[in-house]
């Protein structure tokens, strides 16, 4: 065995601590010195101890979260992982690295937050922010389930559309909005958050030449953790330009509120703070003004548990709590049991039901550490930089635990998906699976040296279909000119 510079360290200091021993109580006579000597030795041991201590407690922390993070992980998940079948019925479907998507676990979400939401409020409804995952898909999923669609862009939108979505089943925000479409989800009965002046204004100039009427909703600045979101309008002064505009047309009418506090929020506070100051709003304005809101929408932003550097699994309050923490301040608004509430996550439906399965194509082992090198990097997994992502091995073993660090295969010295996580001793050839990638990682995954993998999707144990193939090199030169 190669052992560690680490382990090369902590074995001379030990080793340099029993000579000084041996030799003060060999050759120094009794006195002082001696005194001084056995006094030095003394605290050299207390603090090595200390600092033995210290790493056994980070290494055993380090493995009592690991096994957290497997704990968290779906018991439908680790059923496939757990034998050698499902993956060869995966790579008869299509070559590795794959994403792997887990239909129940997607449908779990939906369930769970149905359940929470109709016992809070009895008009919450649900809408998918598809940014997060773009995959035709999923979307077509959460259509058959009745989850509303929220878009920010024209692709969005026509994806949507795409995938059956009614304009009446579509919830329009972002500052990408074209004239046509926004005409389009409001004629169709679809809600529209006014995100800039410029749309506003467009729409109001539009308005002057039409003989009917709409009613829009309007985006409202957040804090989080002291920093202010640059999306939407702050209160005071431009909220008072908005209102002054809407009521300066007697054509357009204010019918909804829109906030949107960020993304993996970890406390509920958060929302309580924000949604405290938009119900003060919403009543300085005029009773018939209250009165003709027909909805909230709070926007999205759970976090997943373990899906941050920051967050270790237990951390992250319940749903509900969440639910509870944007419902609570509206309750002193009249009328408030009529008025409907949207809310529009992301990456708490989608992210623990996708994962990414790649082949391990070198490992080097330094003492109780390994190396390895698979076959995918930070192109397929963007998130990995800023993620803390959990890997297991599939099948899974019952190796001994070692500390791993993962590289990508993108000759990038800083393509790190993983560093410092427990894995079984691994070999070339065996398959590594990264858990909790469903958000944002297919949607910003990018064909940097490689075409991107495909995706199959995890009908059942045995069911398993391909629902996006694998990318060839004729894809990514099939544009230029």
């Amino acid at each position: 065995m190669i052992w560690s510079i680490d382990e090369i360290t902590r074995f001379l200091r030990w080793l340099c601590l029993f000579a000084m021993i041996y030799l003060f109580t060999k050759y120094l006579p009794l006195g002082l010195l001696r005194l001084v000597g056995e006094i030095a030795i003394s605290v050299a041991v207390i603090w090595l101890i200390r600092r033995e201590f210290m790493i056994w407690r980070q290494v055993t922390k380090a493995r009592i979260n690991y096994y957290k993070l497997l704990e968290a992980i779906p018991p439908s998940i680790l059923g496939v992982l757990s034998t050698a079948k499902s993956l060869d019925a995966i790579a008869m479907k299509t070559r590795l690295p794959v994403y792997v998507g887990f239909r129940q676990v997607l449908g779990d979400r939906i369930n769970d937050f149905s359940q929470i939401a109709c016992s809070i409020h009895p008009n919450i409804k649900l809408a998918y922010s598809v940014k997060t995952n773009n995959l035709p898909d999923l979307l077509a999923y959460f259509y058959s389930k009745k989850v509303l669609a929220e878009v920010v862009s024209t692709y969005e939108y026509n994806l949507a559309l795409r995938m059956g979505y009614k304009p009446s089943q579509i919830i329009l925000n972002g500052p990408q909005k074209s004239l046509t479409i926004m005409k389009e989800v409001l004629g169709g009965g679809g809600r529209v958050n006014i995100d800039t002046f410029a749309q506003l204004e467009e729409l109001s100039a539009w308005l002057k030449t039409q003989a009917k009427s709409i009613r829009i909703g309007v985006r409202i600045r957040t804090e989080n953790r002291g920093l202010i979101s640059h999306f939407g309008f702050s209160f005071g002064k431009e909220l008072e330009q908005v209102m002054q505009i809407i009521r300066g047309n007697s054509h357009l009418h204010l019918a909804g509120v829109h906030m949107h506090v960020g993304t993996n929020i970890d406390d509920p506070r958060i929302y309580t703070h924000n949604v405290v100051k938009l119900a003060r709003w919403i009543l300085s304005l005029s009773p018939q003004e209250q009165k003709a809101l027909r909805y909230i929408d709070l926007g999205g932003g759970f976090a997943v548990p373990g899906s941050t550097l920051l967050t270790e699994v237990g951390r992250v309050p319940e749903i509900k709590h969440f639910l509870h923490a944007a419902i609570d301040p509206l309750r002193k608004l009249d009328g408030f049991s009529q008025l409907t509430v949207y809310f529009e996550p992301g990456r708490w439906l989608v992210d623990e039901g996708f994962g990414l399965a790649a082949r391990v194509l070198e490992v080097k082992r330094v003492g109780n550490k390994q190396d390895i090198v698979c076959q995918v990097s930070t192109t397929c997994l963007p998130l990995a930089t800023s993620q803390s992502l959990v890997v297991t091995v599939w099948p899974s073993n019952s190796a001994p635990l070692i500390s791993t660090t993962i590289y990508g295969d993108s000759c990038y010295e800083g393509d790190i998906l993983a560093s410092a996580i427990w894995l079984p001793g691994v070999k070339v050839g065996d398959t590594v699976f990264f858990h909790k990638v469903g958000a944002y990682n297919l949607a910003q995954a990018n064909q940097f040296i490689a075409p991107r993998p495909g995706v199959v999707m995890v009908e059942k144990v045995k069911k398993i279909r391909l629902v996006r193939r694998a990318e060839i090199d004729a894809d990514l030169w099939r544009r230029d000119i």
